[in-house]
């Protein structure tokens, strides 16, 4: 995530737009009770046609107490106002510092086209540049957090897929070792009794036991002999092929 460029329209923003005027032909007395009142550190100066004439500070105010005494609460504002200095609200926080430090001044009306928006002063941007900080630790805590979480999910996927796997190759180790006991158990139960057929079919084919009344027997046996023999040789490939898929 792309942080959020810092402009000094944000700072009015956070401010919520307060402007504080007055003309410039004001008396000394009112502006000191207006800054007073207000709990500011300076005020913008307007002419009679509502345009920024000059500002205003803290400092401006006691350099001349300390020039001209008691004296100076009898000069109108115009005498002791500062020239304009100014930025407009499209200008990045770092072009406010630049014309601040450059103008040794700490505070910096705000213009758009002629039309005063605010003031800003150096406490301001430290303020909202502190804010802006801990809200980009915080987004990219909040990052962390998300990437750990994101991880933890996939690690328990693939631990969950893994014991299925597991699972899923013991099942298959069982289903194939079920077959060849099945395959084992079926063979003995075939070969026993064909072996029977084919030795009691020879022996009746070889006249073993005499010579059989009907020829026709002899040759019946054999059949019965030759058929015993490729079943049983049936029996024994199926079982090779078994032995083979268990490994």
């Amino acid at each position: 995530m792309k942080a959020q460029r810092m402009i000094v329209q944000k700072i009015l923003d956070r401010n919520r737009g307060r402007i504080v005027a007055l003309s410039s032909d004001t008396g000394m007395p009112k502006l000191i009770a207006t800054m007073a009142d207000e709990d500011i550190g300076a005020i913008m100066l307007t002419d009679q046609a509502g345009r920024l004439a000059g500002i205003i500070s803290e400092r401006d105010l006691i350099q001349s107490l300390a020039r001209n005494g008691a004296i100076m609460l009898d000069n109108t504002v115009q005498e002791l106002m500062t020239n304009v200095i100014a930025c407009r609200p499209e200008d990045g926080i770092e072009i406010a510092l630049g014309l601040m430090s450059a103008h040794q001044i700490r505070h910096l009306p705000v213009v758009d086209d002629g039309r005063v928006l605010g003031l800003v002063s150096v406490r301001d941007i430290l303020d909202f540049q502190q804010e802006m900080l801990i809200a980009d630790i915080d987004r990219r805590k909040q990052e962390a957090d998300e990437l750990r979480q994101a991880y933890e999910r996939l690690e328990k996927q693939i631990l969950q897929r893994t014991t299925d796997l597991q699972q899923a190759l013991t099942d298959a180790e069982t289903a194939s070792r079920s077959k060849s006991d099945f395959l084992a158990n079926v063979s003995h139960e075939l070969r026993t009794p064909l072996n029977a057929v084919i030795g009691f079919s020879e022996i009746i084919s070889s006249d073993v036991l005499g010579p059989a009344e009907n020829l026709k027997y002899q040759e019946y046996a054999k059949d019965i002999t030759s058929a015993a023999r490729l079943l049983l040789s049936l029996i024994n490939d199926i079982l090779d092929l078994s032995k083979i898929e268990s490994g």
